[in-house]
């Protein structure tokens, strides 16, 4: 029987950690080549964070804020406002520059919309008060 995630040690939920990463359950990938690619990935991400191995290359993961708006010729308004110009934008610097991983892109977008929220109620209880 499996130990709850709760119960096992820090490295063992690492490796847990990076088995699920490593082979995602659901995930069909497109082709035998996008899944050796995506391994590749998480195998040399996985490698520069134990420090037990060196990896092929650094990993590169884009965290990189409005880049993909102002590559893609869009404003940061938009991005955080239109999901359709926004998923464009970071698939195309995805696809340009390949990068081993990448961080949230519609965090943007949704902390835009709930900071607007927000403050419309922050104003309403104002006056109300």
């Amino acid at each position: 029987m499996e130990k709850k995630i709760d119960m096992l040690t820090p490295d063992e939920k690492l490796e847990e950690l990076f088995k699920r990463w490593h082979s995602p359950q659901g995930v069909e990938f497109v082709n035998p080549e996008t899944e050796k690619n995506y391994k590749e990935r998480v195998t040399r991400i996985r490698d520069a964070i134990e420090l037990k191995k060196v990896p092929d290359r650094v990993p590169v993961v884009l965290t990189v804020g409005f880049f993909p708006a102002y590559y893609s010729g869009i404003t940061p308004k938009e991005a955080m406002y239109d999901y359709d110009k926004l998923f464009a934008a970071w698939k195309k610097a995805v696809l340009d520059f390949e990068p081993d991983a990448q961080t949230c892109t519609k965090c943007i977008a949704a902390a835009e919309r709930a900071r607007n929220s927000l403050s419309s109620l922050l104003i309403r209880h104002n006056r109300e008060s």
